[in-house]
């Protein structure tokens, strides 16, 4: 019983340093995350409208597309369904 009692009292201890550590370097963290995500989700925009605009021009065989797609859903569910795979 005191084992379980010792391996809780050191959980919370864990859990409010990290509180403590966050909330010092708190406006840190924040702009860190913006600096990496903001350009990540400005390149995946850039990509996406690149993408939507090559598929606009070109001449695409969509029946292919949508069976290959078709294909790859049926695998994921039968491995979801089966276990295997």
């Amino acid at each position: 019983m005191d084992d379980a009692v010792d391996a809780h009292a050191e959980i919370r201890e864990r859990a409010s340093y990290m509180m403590v550590r966050c909330n010092r370097f708190g406006l840190e963290c924040r702009m860190i995350r913006l600096v990496i995500i903001l350009p990540l989700v400005v390149i995946a925009w850039m990509l996406l409208v690149k993408l939507i605009g090559d598929v606009k021009k070109a001449n695409v065989d969509w029946t292919g597309v949508t069976t290959i797609i078709g294909f790859i859903a049926l695998a994921f569910w039968l491995r979801h369904i089966t276990g295997m795979g």
